[in-house]
């Protein structure tokens, strides 16, 4: 009889028919008039029932020892899921700490900063930097009866360490380093006129194509201040790469980096 019974076919009419008699037996339970009942898990059943192949003993399938193993069973795939995503998200963790540790490392043993205050280490720019020199003398200063603004700057050098200078250099031998950018604090504590802001900007160097003039314009009593800086391209004005042009306190100040050409073969 069982053997019969595991050997029918499954329909929509046997489906319909068991549910219209578990109806019928809830319902005489619960001492109800009327056989209809909703039934919660309808959409759930018919989904098993289309996922399974062959026949299959209706009174077998809706027992209560295969719905306990069926409950056992999604348990154990939302534990499964749980610890992947814990494990996942315990993987982009260290992976981050990681490159921002060796970021930091790779910035602090790369980076080089020249100053010519004595509250900042003095440093040798490259031979290929010349250390911006200002364009106007001692001697203009006096004849002109302005004075120069006092100032203070900064030579950012370093290298890329892309796929092309970790194939053909290491750390013992790095590459040869570049101006990754400057950064300018101009003093104008005497200002004339509070209201007008001391403003920049970059004009030709003659006909060399490698350098620029860099002028500050800030007014009386002050004279123009102009820079020889390297021309390293666009600027990049992001304020998340170091961009800064603010003028607070009597203080000019001017932090720009190039943008960087990323390596491609």
């Amino acid at each position: 009889m069982a053997l019969d019974r595991r050997r029918r076919r499954i329909s929509h009419d046997s489906i319909a028919d068991y549910l219209h008699r578990r109806a019928v037996r809830l319902s005489q339970k619960l001492k109800k008039q009327s056989t209809y009942e909703k039934f919660v898990w309808d959409k759930k059943i018919q989904r098993d029932l289309l996922n399974l192949v062959g026949d299959l003993d209706l009174d077998l399938y809706f027992s209560v020892k295969a719905e306990m193993k069926r409950q056992r069973q999604r348990l154990s795939e939302i534990d499964r899921l749980r610890r992947m995503k814990e494990e996942k998200k315990r993987i982009l963790i260290c992976y981050r700490h990681n490159n921002k540790s060796e970021e930091e490392e790779h910035n602090s043993s790369i980076s080089d900063s020249d100053r010519d205050d004595e509250d900042f280490q003095v440093a040798t720019p490259p031979k290929s930097v010349s250390t911006p020199p200002a364009a106007h003398d001692e001697d203009e200063d006096d004849l002109s009866g302005l004075k120069k603004p006092r100032f203070e700057y900064c030579v950012q050098t370093g290298y890329e360490w892309n796929k092309y200078n970790r194939t053909h250099y290491d750390h013992d031998s790095p590459p040869p380093k570049f101006v990754q950018g400057y950064k300018f604090d101009v003093h104008y504590p005497d200002l004339v006129g509070q209201s007008k802001v001391p403003t920049y900007e970059i004009e030709k160097d003659g006909d060399r194509f490698d350098t620029c003039i860099l002028r500050f314009r800030g007014g009386a009593p002050y004279q123009d201040l102009a820079f020889r800086i390297v021309n390293g391209g666009d600027w990049d004005y992001s304020g998340k790469r170091g961009f800064r042009c603010t003028f607070d306190g009597g203080i000019l100040r001017l932090y720009f980096n190039f943008v960087r050409c990323r390596y491609r073969r």
